[in-house]
């Protein structure tokens, strides 16, 4: 909630019925250039359905924040250029240790 008891703008990531979580990222008064970050759930069927839960919390730079836009449009750029047409597969991702180039060893 802000200082004006009105809930977080949110950005809605999965609602498949029953369940949602939901995004939220707001300022920090105290720490200037810090954001907070907030991904929260709610269950239709709980005690009370209403109420939010914290799924996961964390506190990050404007730079980080720019680092994790940049991450997921790169993600999406990738995926529409492996994108194949309906019925002709899926992506995979892969997965490269650390340290690993990618290549055959």
């Amino acid at each position: 909630m802000t200082a004006l008891k009105r809930p977080e703008p949110a950005c809605l990531l999965t609602e498949p019925g029953h369940y949602a979580e939901l995004l939220s990222i707001r300022p920090i008064a105290a720490a200037p250039d810090s954001q907070h970050l907030l991904i929260q759930s709610r269950l239709d069927s709980a005690r009370n359905p209403e109420e939010l839960r914290t799924r996961y919390s964390v506190t990050l730079t404007r730079a980080a924040i720019e680092r994790l836009h940049a991450h997921l449009g790169d993600y999406l750029a990738e995926v529409e250029r492996r994108a194949e047409p309906p019925g002709h597969g899926r992506l995979v991702a892969t997965f490269i240790p650390a340290g690993r180039t990618g290549g055959r060893s």
